[in-house]
C-alpha cells in the first residue's frame, strides 16, 4: 500500500515497521499514546484538536504519498534484543 491512515497505536507502529508512511491522528485530546509513540519514533502525528482541519489532513496525506516521506526504518529492528534480554537473566 502507499500509505496507512490510522487513529490507532498499532496502525502507526506496524505501518512504519513495514516501511509504509503513516498519516496518524491521535484520537485523544491533548495527546495520548499515539502522539507519544510518534514522538518516540520521530514521526509526525496530527492532534485530535486538528482532526477536523481538512487542509492539514490533506497536506499530511500528500506528504505521506510523496517520495520524500520515508518510513525506512524509523522503528528499530528487534534483532539482537532477545539475545540481550536472555544474557541479562
Amino acid at each position: 500500500m502507499d500509505a496507512v491512515v490510522t487513529t490507532r497505536l498499532h496502525g502507526l507502529v506496524l505501518g512504519l515497521k513495514a516501511g509504509v508512511p503513516v498519516l496518524a491522528v491521535d484520537p485523544v485530546a491533548g495527546g495520548g499514546k499515539v502522539t507519544a509513540q510518534g514522538k518516540a519514533l520521530g514521526w509526525p502525528v496530527v492532534a485530535a484538536e486538528d482532526a477536523g482541519d481538512t487542509a492539514l489532513l490533506g497536506s499530511r496525506l500528500k506528504w505521506c504519498l510523496s517520495p520524500g516521506a520515508t518510513a525506512d526504518p524509523p522503528v528499530p529492528s528487534l534483532a539482537g534484543l532477545v539475545d540481550e534480554l536472555v544474557a541479562t537473566r
